[in-house]
């Protein structure tokens, strides 16, 4: 019974993890968050890796999320580099911080969520 409990806490961590802002992000370092917010731009990386900006572009971005070549792949219904571009979406994961700049690892499609309305 036991490793029911541990299980169904796992699925449900990204249900209960709290929302904050791309711009806000930053102070939560190694939290499990949702950051919601307008992607100003997307771009994919010599790697094959694509990166999801928002609130300014690349450099200057204030909270990124990044998918991983290796993971391009399981995103079957949407093309995230061309479909997410300019649109205001949640992110759910993990925060860490890459050269001083907070972002999410995203290795499953079910961790974007498209909201119908801003939340």
């Amino acid at each position: 019974m036991p490793k029911l409990i541990v299980l169904f806490f796992f699925l449900n961590t990204t249900v209960i993890a709290q929302t904050t802002t791309p711009d806000s992000a930053k102070y939560f370092e190694g939290s499990l968050k949702t950051v919601c917010g307008t992607v100003s731009n997307t771009d994919i990386g010599h790697s094959g890796a694509i990166f999801i900006n928002f609130g300014r572009p690349f450099q200057l971005s204030d909270f990124m999320a990044v998918i991983f070549a290796t993971d391009t792949a399981k995103f079957t219904e949407y093309k995230p580099v061309e479909y997410l571009s300019d649109k205001f979406i949640c992110v759910s994961g993990t925060i860490k911080m890459y050269k001083g700049k907070p972002e999410i690892i995203v290795k499953s499609p079910d961790q974007i969520r498209i909201p119908d309305s801003k939340e």
